[in-house]
Order: C-alpha cells, then structure tokens, then sequence
C-alpha cells in the first residue's frame, strides 16, 4: 500500500523521493519501510519522543508541514542523502479507540522539494490521506500487533526449552 501511495504522490509532485513514516505511540518510534517504490532490506526504526506524538491534539483530520527534530533530520539525511531539500508533513488523524479514548494517531510523509510548493504539496497530501488514512494507520496497527505477537511467541519458545531443561 505505501509503495502504491509513494508512487501517486511522486508522480503528483514531481518529486525524487516521497515516504511514510508512522509515528507508533504504543512503542514511542517512527518506522521507514519504503521508499518511494522500493521496499528496503532492513526497516528503520527510531526513536520519537512522547511529547512529540502528543504535540498532535487536533480534532478530526490535519496536514501540518512539521520541522525535522534533530533526530529525524539525521535519518532522512541518511536514508535519502542531502541532494534534496526534504519537506515533511505531519498527517494528524484522531482515532477512537474500543475504551472511548480518543487517541491521536500520526505519521509524517516526506517529499523533496521546496518551500514555495508547501501548498501544493499540502492541497495533494490533504486530498489523497482525508480517503486513505484511516486504511493506511489500520494496516500499520495490524502490522505493529503481527510483530508484538511473533516476539511474544518467540519468548514462549525460548520460556519453553529453558523449563524443559530443568
């Protein structure tokens, strides 16, 4: 999905480079697992700190262009290099949750390209995630949990061989 949403975006911006970047508040990281249309080896995790999945407390629906924190600068540079002038926006989508608390979801999408096209890029961004976002937070969820239990599995494995030998 996010190789099929990168490639729309790139052709919309006519931009080198375009990728997603979940915020996960349940583990405090943002991942990178594509860019553009190719799908990386290895995904990149890194820390995000707390307060800045929570600085997102809008109602409803949002397109922000974000300032790259120190860290974050440092992954972009590392993933894409310097050539382009990297834009990220942050994409703010309220979830309710099963306990009815309500909880703000996020990512980032970056795109090369500069200032003066911040509100083209904002009008694009704005019309293509108000319809996929809540598919697209739905499927890093489900991703996130097939994680989380594959760990937990392993741990039962390891829990198991090491009663066993006692």
């Amino acid at each position: 999905m996010q190789i099929l949403i990168n490639k729309y975006l790139q052709e919309l911006t006519n931009s080198p480079y375009v990728f997603i970047v979940p915020l996960l508040p349940s583990s405090e990281e943002g991942l990178i697992q594509v860019i553009s249309d190719r799908k990386l080896d290895k995904e990149i995790r890194f820390s995000v700190p707390q307060e800045e999945i929570k600085e997102t407390t809008s109602e409803g629906f949002n397109v922000i262009l974000k300032e790259a924190s120190a860290d974050l600068a440092e992954i972009i540079e590392m993933v894409v290099g310097k050539e382009n002038n990297t834009l990220i926006f942050e994409i703010q989508n309220t979830k309710i949750t099963s306990s009815n608390v309500v909880q703000q979801n996020s990512l980032y999408v970056c795109i090369a390209g500069d200032l003066e096209k911040q509100a083209t890029f904002s009008y694009y961004l704005n019309e293509t995630f108000r319809y996929i976002s809540g598919h697209l937070l739905t499927s890093f969820d489900l991703f996130e949990e097939k994680l989380v239990r594959t760990q937990c599995q392993n741990l039962l494995q390891v829990a198991r061989r090491l009663l066993s030998k006692i």
